[in-house]
């Protein structure tokens, strides 16, 4: 069941990476669609680094400080990503949104 399991988790992220492409090559605009397909790229792999650091952390934060301090690193991780996202993807905003519609 497990192996089961691991190849639906693989397929579905190979599906992913292929449809996450086409879909936003069509609903962005012609013009910036190219940037905004590498910027995706590079975020997709900033995402996968991220992920795989946690993984290794994680278990470290729980033994030197608990569970507590592990939550307390991982919202603070993620806050930080919140506004760097914010900051570096203005298109995400309501109004960039009102504007291209």
């Amino acid at each position: 069941m497990l192996l089961l399991l691991r190849i639906l988790i693989g397929l579905m992220i190979a599906i992913d990476y292929t449809v996450g492409n086409a879909w936003l090559v069509e609903w962005m605009p012609e013009k910036v669609s190219g940037r905004f397909q590498s910027r995706l790229i590079i975020y997709w792999t900033i995402s996968r680094i991220g992920a795989a650091s946690g993984t290794f952390l994680l278990p470290i934060l729980t033994n030197l400080g608990g569970a507590r301090l592990a939550m307390i690193v991982c919202a603070v991780v993620l806050t930080i990503g919140g506004f760097i996202c914010l900051l570096w993807a203005p298109e995400t905003s309501p109004r960039y949104q009102k504007s291209t519609n």
